[in-house]
Formats: structure tokens, C-alpha cells, sequence
């Protein structure tokens, strides 16, 4: 195709420049997350993912900005973990219990309001079940700057 690609290739986990897709958060909550430690067939990673991964995956596939001529969202999360509540500024939006070994939970007629909004893995759907993992997408604001910088000799 030439240089720069621009298609965004199905089914790959990173782009040509190296950025993670979307593909891979839902692979790891959908596989890699889903085969016990113990498992034999289980990919072995570096010494060191356990310090940089959480043991749980929780990702907002959408970016968080207003969408013209609607006031809600649907927002779909990818996970392995049993449930997930959904913040929205500091409030809970949802909750929902996720699919075994499917890895998205989909949360309808979200309400879109400036700000974050959170996804929280949870060990269980009640009220009881304990926070294993987090991720926050923001509204992004108004530039506030732009630096170039030359990298030639």
C-alpha cells in the first residue's frame, strides 16, 4: 500500500507505528486472560508483566466525547473479569454482569456528560464484589499549546 498506511488493519493488535488496537484489549480479556496460570498452552510473557499489567483486563473500547444530535451513548467494555460498574464523574452509571469467556459487556443509552468515564472490574455482580481493576477515559479539553520540534541533524 505505500508509506504512511493509513487502513487500519482487522485483527492485528498494533498498528504500523507500534499503537495498540482496540483488538488487543479484547483479545486479552477474551483469551490470554481466560486460560488459567497453571495452563500449560498459557503464552509466557517477560519476567516483569505482572509489575506493568494488571492480572485483570478492563478497557472502554470508545473515546468519551459528545456525539452530534445525541445526548447518550453506548458504551462497550472489554473485560474478563465477572462484572463491571460504570462511573461517570465520580457517579455509578451501570452495572452488569460480563459473559463468560465472551470478554464485552455492552452498557446502552449512556448519558454523555464532560469529564471521565470509568470502567471498574469487579470479583462479583452484588455489592459485594471487589474492585480488581480500572480504566478511565477523559473528554479531552481545548489545546492549550503546540511544540514542534526538529529530530534531523
Amino acid at each position: 500500500r505505500g508509506w504512511p498506511q493509513t487502513a487500519k488493519c482487522r485483527g492485528t493488535v498494533a498498528d504500523v507505528a507500534g499503537f495498540e488496537k482496540e483488538t488487543r484489549w479484547w483479545l486479552r480479556s477474551w483469551w490470554l486472560s481466560n486460560i488459567s496460570d497453571s495452563d500449560h498452552g498459557r503464552p509466557v510473557l517477560w519476567p516483569d508483566a505482572s509489575k506493568v499489567e494488571s492480572a485483570r483486563t478492563v478497557y472502554i473500547v470508545e473515546s468519551w466525547v459528545n456525539v452530534p444530535h445525541s445526548v447518550s451513548r453506548t458504551v462497550h467494555v472489554y473485560t474478563d473479569a465477572p462484572a463491571v460498574r460504570l462511573w461517570r464523574n465520580g457517579k455509578v452509571v451501570a452495572s452488569a454482569s460480563a459473559p463468560a469467556r465472551l470478554g464485552t459487556v455492552t452498557f446502552e443509552d449512556v448519558r454523555f456528560e464532560a469529564g471521565n468515564l470509568t470502567a471498574e472490574a469487579l470479583s462479583a455482580a452484588d455489592a459485594h464484589g471487589q474492585r480488581l481493576a480500572t480504566y478511565t477515559a477523559l473528554t479531552p479539553g481545548p489545546a492549550a499549546s503546540l511544540r514542534l520540534s526538529l529530530d534531523a541533524p
